[in-house]
């Protein structure tokens, strides 16, 4: 296992190389929406990675506004999980902090398949 920087701050993210397929397969089970210090965590496959970027334009990625501002990651991964297999979901707050500003929620969610993003969508 090597692990090394990936993202510089604020996003910090880290790219974990595993010597098997299996073994990053199980570890992406486990960690992908794992709660770390506080904050959610999003894990992915390398692979999944590049078919996000050779997709980002295909309608393979939607995005949804104006969502409940008490929706959760958890809960907006599990509702577009009923169209099919998503390969990322990411959830944007807006608001609701100390300054009094109304909270609002945007959605984004990456689908392996045009066809369950098409079905999301409807």
């Amino acid at each position: 296992v090597s692990i090394r920087q990936a993202d510089p701050a604020p996003d910090e993210g880290v790219l974990i190389e595993y010597t098997t397929y299996d073994s990053a397969e199980e570890a992406q089970s486990i960690v992908n929406l794992a709660s770390i210090r506080g904050r959610t965590c999003r894990c992915m496959l390398v692979s999944a990675l590049e078919v996000i970027r050779k997709t980002m334009v295909t309608g393979q990625r939607l995005i949804v506004e104006n969502l409940d501002p008490a929706i959760e990651l958890h809960g907006l991964w599990a509702v577009f999980g009923l169209f099919g297999h998503v390969l990322d979901c990411k959830l944007n707050i807006v608001g609701g902090g100390e300054d009094g500003a109304p909270r609002s929620s945007t959605g984004f969610a990456h689908f392996a398949q045009l066809k369950d993003a098409k079905k999301a969508k409807e």
